[in-house]
């Protein structure tokens, strides 16, 4: 058989360039040397979901994160895997760190990122 693309290897990447590839009229073939997919680096995925704010907003890690976080619910939609957004707390512990926090946040809002919220000390401690 005579294919367009070839992707090698069927972790989270190649199985997500598969899937893409698959609404397009190309002929892909998905390879993988393993006995399933995702065995693996993509084995010992932990499943978090980057937040949007770790990188600096012209970069091209930013703006693929920032978008594949708004891809999560038409995949799990179609694709039918369990997802829950949880969220995550980034806390700080020194006056050092409060600005690294500050940092974060406003470089997620940057990036586009509409859901961060800023918590003071009483309702970290009543998420507690």
């Amino acid at each position: 058989m005579i294919y367009d693309t070839i992707i090698i290897g069927s972790g989270v990447t190649g199985a997500s360039a598969a899937w893409h590839l698959s609404h397009r009229e190309c002929k892909a073939a998905l390879l993988e040397k393993e006995c399933d997919s995702g065995f693996g680096v993509s084995k010992a995925n932990s499943g978090i979901i980057h937040g949007g704010f770790h990188h600096p907003t012209s970069t091209l890690k930013a703006k693929l994160e920032v978008t594949s976080i708004k891809r999560f619910p038409l995949l799990q939609k179609e694709l039918h895997f369990p997802f829950h957004r949880c969220g995550i707390l980034v806390a700080a512990f020194s006056c050092e760190e409060l600005q690294i926090c500050r940092e974060l946040f406003d470089r997620g809002i940057a990036n586009g990122i509409t859901n961060l919220k800023w918590c003071d000390e009483q309702e970290i401690y009543q998420m507690e």
